[in-house]
């Protein structure tokens, strides 16, 4: 079980909002429960007027979004708050039963949608899966997954079996044809999708085919990408984001996140698995260095990377505790920091679209994210040892899989000290710590 503190998962908080007024001003309310960067909405089934007004009189205030109830005044208000408090407490025991004990248990959507409506699940399980819509897929694939995948990913094909709602509202998944889908890329052409975008639509496509017993691998289910140039800050940049000061608590824990990222080389999911116990003492010729052992989420690969002072530094800092943030707030965050830092070099970020490269340049501090920490690993790395590209490798994870040859004592104790003299002919005096 994680330490205690290490993941803010007990809390829930329920809310709601009021939408879509009848003609007699009842509107229809929807409860919503906020928790682990996500949230979850019910409908009770009733109707709330917030307000009466009574000739010559001031508004009387019937609802109180506070409490989550309506006064003795409103009209069923017996009923109306039975439902609210029963819906209330409802997602309270699903939430608390989810998160198991000690709450360290990452609730999802799908797992609260599976243990408050169970007929609703296990019906969309049964069913003819070509007949199903390409949301109610995208509802059953999360579900199946929920806890195996992490949610930041499965929550990023939500918007994808959307927009194939809209793109052709009736439509289902057993309309999913090679016709179908040269349709829906003209469709996302003449959006102005990027190739990443398009990419990505078509990973979920995949998904579903493979629901429906087609074969995925089809070429007519795969489209080709063409990266540009992915952003990486220079030595001279690192060592400024280092130095800034940060104008907002908040901003100076994402800074310091994201450097403890780069210099462990690790992805952003990663990051949220941290814990004091991955850190080794290795024993080299050159003395004892500290290393991170752990295995990435992504591929499954063991990693260890070699950690200078400030990495440590930084994770002493916070005990080891991490801020645990979805990956959109992390990057709306890091837009922030690099402007605070004075990060305005410009950089074209080309963006492809079918193959047509379309320029734009923009200063860094506006494309800042999680994955720039990774490539600056890489790009420092290979600078500070002179060109070394075996370092980086192995830092990254892109090694050998033979465990046997990656973790001999020897390669490791040999690897080691190369890394950190890199890092170190990188930092300078930053080498040592943060500043202050």
């Amino acid at each position: 079980m994680p330490s205690p503190g290490r993941l803010p998962l007990p809390k829930i908080r329920v809310s709601a909002y009021l939408r879509r007024p009848d003609t007699a001003g009842f509107f229809s309310v929807r409860l919503i429960a906020h928790f682990h960067n996500t949230s979850f909405t019910v409908s009770p089934g009733v109707k709330i007027l917030p307000e009466r007004t009574e000739k010559n009189r001031k508004p009387e205030r019937l609802w109180d979004p506070a409490t989550l109830r309506v006064s003795a005044r409103h009209p069923d208000a017996d009923l109306v708050n039975e439902r609210l408090s029963y819906w209330q407490q409802r997602m309270h025991e699903a939430f608390r039963q989810l998160s198991g004990e000690g709450g360290f248990t990452l609730v999802t959507q799908a797992m609260m949608e599976a243990y408050l409506f169970p007929q609703a699940a296990a019906t969309a399980q049964k069913a003819d899966p070509g007949r199903l819509t390409f949301e109610q897929h995208y509802q059953a694939w999360a579900s199946e997954n929920a806890g195996i995948l992490r949610e930041n990913y499965t929550r990023k094909f939500r918007s994808v079996a959307h927009l194939l709602m809209q793109f052709r509202p009736g439509t289902v998944a057993g309309d999913l044809s090679e016709e179908f889908v040269r349709d829906y890329l003209r469709y996302l052409l003449a959006r102005g999708n990027t190739d990443a975008t398009i990419s990505h639509q078509f990973k979920f496509l995949r998904i579903v085919a493979e629901r429906l017993g087609l074969p995925a691998s089809a070429k007519w289910l795969r489209y080709t990408e063409q990266t540009g140039m992915q952003l990486d800050l220079t030595k001279e940049e690192l060592q400024q984001l280092i130095r800034a000061t940060m104008p907002t608590p908040a901003l100076e824990q994402e800074r310091d996140v994201w450097l403890l990222q780069c210099f462990a080389g690790r992805r952003d999911g990663d990051m949220e698995a941290l814990t004091r116990e991955q850190l080794e003492q290795l024993a080299t010729p050159a003395g004892p260095i500290p290393v991170l052992r752990h295995a990435q989420q992504k591929t499954s690969q063991l990693t260890l990377a070699p950690l200078p002072p400030i990495a440590v530094a930084i994770a002493e800092k916070y005990g080891w505790q991490l801020p645990v943030r979805s990956n959109q707030l992390r990057n709306a965050y890091l837009k922030k920091v690099g402007a605070a830092a004075g990060l305005n070099r410009v950089f074209n970020q080309m963006r492809s679209s079918n193959g047509v490269i379309k320029n734009n340049y923009r200063p860094i501090c506006e494309l800042l994210s999680t994955h720039t920490a990774r490539h600056t690993c890489a790009s420092l790395l290979l600078e500070g040892s002179d060109g070394d590209k075996s370092l980086a490798s192995f830092v990254l994870g892109h090694t050998s899989r033979d465990v046997t040859d990656r973790y001999a004592k020897d390669k490791v104790s040999r690897v080691a000290p190369k890394v950190l003299r890199a890092w170190q002919a990188v930092l300078g005096e930053c080498y040592a710590g943060l500043p202050g």
